[in-house]
């Protein structure tokens, strides 16, 4: 129970994240994935006690604590949250990219005018300077 409502309160948050958290995203990521680590220790140190112990009585106490708590539901609850977040995170770093890629287009742009300007106001002095060193006045 207490690991559906950290899954509900994960997906709350996700749901309720702004586009460009990819941080926050990643906490929420390494969080879910510390919670699969736990269910699966758990689901671990039960297997290994049932293969263990083969007393009929510790047998079926180890089957029912499989189904009273739902570890296998569990496992599969969080391991779809996983593959949500890796989704997300996924879809956010690739709109985070392209952002970066359009600014990037924009700063070359405005250097490659800038660069421009700079040759044509070097060509232009150049000119200037040639013909008023033949003729000897100023051209406005």
């Amino acid at each position: 129970m207490l690991l559906n409502q950290e899954l509900d309160e994960v997906s709350l948050r996700t749901r309720s994240m702004e586009s460009g958290s990819v941080r926050l995203i990643e906490k929420e990521l390494d969080f879910v994935e510390s919670l699969q680590l736990l269910v699966s220790e758990i689901s671990s140190k039960l297997n290994q006690e049932r293969l263990m112990n083969r007393l009929q009585h510790s047998t079926k106490v180890i089957k029912e604590c499989f189904r009273v708590f739902s570890i296998e539901q569990a496992e599969e609850h969080i391991d779809e949250k996983v593959s949500k977040l890796q989704e997300l995170l996924k879809n956010e770093q690739a709109a985070a990219q392209t952002k970066l890629q359009n600014q990037q287009k924009r700063w070359i742009l405005i250097l490659n005018g800038l660069i421009g300007y700079q040759v044509i106001f070097t060509v232009f002095d150049q000119i200037m300077e040639k013909l008023d060193y033949r003729e000897g006045n100023t051209i406005s």
